[in-house]
């Protein structure tokens, strides 16, 4: 089976202006967002965050996290990602508890955590300078650790549940596209946190079926509507 990118790029290869995602005014291109994606790989391995590296994800639902969910596929690293709206103390702990050594957000969630517990990545400094990188230099092997999604459980704890790139591919086609016979002519609405495995999921599935992902920056009815 494929890998992630892999599959991803077959879509960029089949209809490179096809819009991949909306938010809000702004549509990105299949073909735009392979380069971001490029961007974002090329600026994480240069910044040492490289193959089963772990990772927190702290961002809103906008285009930055889904870049950093690809580019992250790409590398063949591990990311956490979590809400927010938490505090230092839980963040803390879950960096504890994943054993992550990076952060990825951008500045102003930087400045209001203030956490210096582990090396912190903001997407909003980056800079293009990637113009040899390419996607899927490394042939990520889909069996490996993927996303941590953490679940306090019925302790309070937060514990890790492991997925893989199998994992997601697997409930993405299998799960969804076969289940109810979607294929890239389908628009996907996402309202749901993307820290959440849900919301991960229909990110994922758009883009594995070159369809397009209809990203909400947050779920309220009228905006649904």
């Amino acid at each position: 089976m494929n890998n992630i990118i892999e599959i991803f790029l077959k879509n960029v290869e089949k209809n490179p202006s096809k819009i991949a995602v909306i938010l809000k005014d702004k549509t990105y291109t299949y073909k735009q967002l392979q380069l971001d994606i490029e961007e974002y790989s090329y600026f994480f391995e240069s910044s040492g965050l490289t193959k089963n590296t772990h990772t927190l994800l702290i961002l809103e639902n906008s285009y930055e996290f889904i870049v950093s969910m690809l580019a992250i596929a790409n590398i063949g690293a591990v990311i956490a990602p979590l809400s927010t709206t938490l505090k230092k103390d839980a963040i803390l702990k879950a960096i504890s508890t994943t054993q992550s050594t990076y952060l990825i957000t951008n500045s102003k969630i930087k400045n209001k955590l203030n956490i210096d517990a582990v090396s912190t990545l903001c997407i909003d400094t980056i800079k293009p300078n990637h113009e040899s990188y390419k996607l899927n230099m490394n042939k990520i092997d889909i069996s490996q650790d993927y996303i941590l999604t953490l679940t306090s459980g019925s302790t309070g704890d937060p514990k890790p549940i492991v997925f893989t790139q199998e994992t997601k591919i697997n409930r993405s086609l299998l799960a969804a596209r076969d289940l109810y016979n979607l294929d890239s002519s389908e628009r996907i609405i996402v309202a749901s946190p993307l820290y959440h495995s849900m919301g991960q999921r229909l990110i994922l599935l758009p883009l594995l079926i070159g369809a397009t992902c209809v990203l909400l920056p947050k779920f309220s009815p009228k905006l649904w509507i």
